[in-house]
């Protein structure tokens, strides 16, 4: 009987808190209506146990924010049974603790709104070029291995010849191929020989479909 004066004393308690029409609800329900998370009150639903407050009650928190922000309240929540004490009357420290929660999170997101956004890195459009380059010869496999791997890396595609002479038509965005011009010109070549570079005005881009081979 101790018990039942303890919860009904805790209800009259929470019945002189929450006197606004719609925030108590007699099946264990209390609307925050000033306590707000993605821009809608916050509600806990709780459920008192028999032997209440000797057990700690079952508490769920209702809000419209995200995931997060629900288990962050929540947690608050259960922080007030802990914080009250074994035993103990709890729902009012349960209130308060969700209700600095949620002052934190809007703290939060206030601040977030106030940072400077950050702009996106400016991009620059590069020209589709296609370059046919003569070597005197290519005969190394270390070299041959050189050329496909900066190609694939600097997304070029084209063709290579090895033996006499060594051709290699290419195409890609105009800084790529040109990188992998400068790339492979630090080999040692007994001839190397840009022959064209670039797409004449008015003529139409032959897109190579394979990967430099």
């Amino acid at each position: 009987m101790d018990l039942l004066s303890r919860q009904l004393s805790e209800f009259d308690a929470l019945q002189a808190t929450f006197v606004e029409p719609g925030e108590l609800e007699l099946g264990g329900r209390i609307t925050l209506p000033a306590t707000l998370v993605g821009g809608r009150p916050v509600s806990l639903k709780f459920t008192l146990p028999s032997h209440y407050p000797a057990q700690p009650p079952e508490l769920q928190v209702e809000c419209a924010g995200s995931r997060e922000q629900l288990q962050t309240l929540t947690a608050a929540a259960y922080q007030g049974v802990e914080d009250a004490g074994p035993e103990t009357e709890c729902l009012l420290l349960c209130l308060e603790s969700v209700q600095a929660a949620a002052s934190q999170l809007a703290e939060k997101e206030e601040s977030d709104r106030n940072l400077p956004s950050t702009s996106a890195p400016e991009i620059k459009e590069t020209a589709l070029v296609c370059a046919l380059i003569w070597f005197h010869h290519i005969k190394s496999f270390s070299k041959r291995k050189h050329i496909l791997n900066s190609a694939q890396d600097l997304d070029v595609r084209g063709y290579c010849k090895p033996g006499f002479p060594g051709i290699i038509v290419c195409e890609g965005l105009e800084s790529d191929v040109a990188a992998f011009i400068a790339g492979i010109r630090q080999l040692k070549w007994q001839a190397m020989s840009v022959l064209l570079w670039g797409v004449p005005m008015g003529t139409p881009v032959l897109t190579l479909p394979w990967t430099l081979q």
